[in-house]
């Protein structure tokens, strides 16, 4: 991640955290700032993913969806609900 507009950013973290980091970076040979680069950058992308989901989601919404009392089965597959209704 060589970005040249980069800038520091401070956050607050517990002692007991910074020690879980520095664990963690230690053991995969990486700087405890990587570490918390790279599960910031992987929290951003996954959230953003989720987002657009969301909003695909609600895209979608805006067409009424029926109610499980409006479902019209299709013929082909009416027989296999009865079935399974008698078979429970």
């Amino acid at each position: 991640m060589a970005n040249s507009t980069a800038r520091p950013v401070a956050i607050k973290i517990s002692e007991d955290f910074k020690a879980r980091v520095k664990r963690l970076a230690d053991a995969r040979q990486r700087t405890p700032p990587w570490l918390m680069r790279e599960a910031i950058t992987q929290f951003v992308e996954r959230e953003e993913k989720r987002e657009m989901f969301h909003q695909d989601t609600l895209k979608a919404g805006k067409t009424k969806c029926p109610s499980k009392s409006e479902l019209v089965l299709l013929p082909e597959f009416r027989k296999n609900v009865v079935q399974v209704s008698l078979q429970g």
